[in-house]
């Protein structure tokens, strides 16, 4: 399956800045249309952190194409902030870059956690190389692994190179989209 992480970046920075108040309803209006994003191209929303969101793709219903679902909606998130931003210009307000990360690999799904609090996710190492891929892109940036651009192939990407994570001794062979037909 594949797994997409997405997170604003300078957030904690705008957190500092403006009334809690003014945030939640930024986050609210950021996080729903991702959300859609994530939906409208076959995706389960498996969780919201703060101001991130992961997005999977071949789970709990097997898609063949879960790779290239995830890769297109990446790109439609990216897509989908430049209109909030333009509108949020329009409207004097603040806007918001992002980050994506995107990985292809096995995990397991299903309902993980304490009894009484269980709650359906992913779990495994092809997730944790999703979110560090995400933490290394830049706002405006999809970063994927050689995984998810093999299991893609007509999507165009430059090589970034083997990056270092934290947490894993392996570097991640990554791959900055340009371009899906």
């Amino acid at each position: 399956m594949t797994v997409l992480f997405s997170d604003v970046r300078g957030f904690s920075t705008l957190a500092e800045e403006i009334e809690p108040s003014e945030l939640a309803a930024l986050v609210g209006r950021h996080l729903g249309a991702m959300a859609e994003v994530v939906f409208d191209h076959g995706g389960l929303v498996s969780e919201f952190a703060g101001d991130s969101i992961m997005g999977v793709f071949g789970a709990p219903d097997p898609m063949p194409d879960h790779a290239e679902r995830a890769v297109r909606c990446a790109i439609a998130m990216q897509a989908r902030q430049r209109e909030l931003n333009a509108a949020a210009e329009l409207e004097a307000g603040r806007s918001l870059q992002i980050g994506v990360g995107v990985n292809t690999g096995r995990v397991v799904a299903g309902p993980v956690g304490p009894p009484g609090r269980l709650e359906y996710t992913v779990v495994g190492d092809a997730v944790n190389v999703a979110q560090r891929l995400q933490s290394n892109a830049a706002g405006g940036e999809i970063l994927v692994s050689a995984a998810t651009l093999a299991a893609t192939p007509g999507v165009l990407a430059e090589p970034v190179g083997e990056l270092t994570v934290k947490g894993r001794r392996a570097p991640v062979d990554a791959h900055r989209v340009t371009a899906a037909p």
